[in-house]
């Protein structure tokens, strides 16, 4: 009887994991904040491009701004991210690189009149 009780906490002990250890945050618990500024005189309908995935976000108008909160499951495991820009008037829709974005940063994306020159800021 000795034996397996000290075999039960052996296992025990090991399982235990340490209490000065934090967790993770759960992607799926977080929230992305991403802000969309519009320089160009047409408005702009902005999409996130994920996991094969179309999703529209909503208008930003002409020479305004908005900001849309994004689930953080579109950013988990390494998914490949991009946001794109439809400007109304326009055929050819503005796609930025890939998006790497940790928990608790924002992104802002400021759309140009001259749309070569827009950029996209992670912080």
């Amino acid at each position: 009887m000795p034996r397996i009780l000290t075999v039960l906490l052996l296992l025990t002990a090991a399982c235990r994991h340490p209490a000065d250890v934090a967790p993770a945050p759960a992607w799926s618990q977080t929230e992305i904040g991403l802000t969309v500024v519009n320089h160009n005189w047409s408005d702009a309908r902005i999409y996130l491009l994920h996991d094969g995935v179309t999703q529209r976000l909503g208008l930003v108008g002409s020479a305004s701004e908005a900001t849309f909160m994004l689930s953080g499951r579109n950013f988990a495991s390494g998914a490949t991210v991009r946001l794109r820009a439809t400007l109304v008037g326009n055929s050819r829709p503005v796609i930025t690189d890939p998006i790497l974005v940790q928990p608790d940063q924002v992104i802002t994306w400021t759309i140009e009149l001259s749309l070569a020159h827009s950029t996209l800021v992670v912080q």
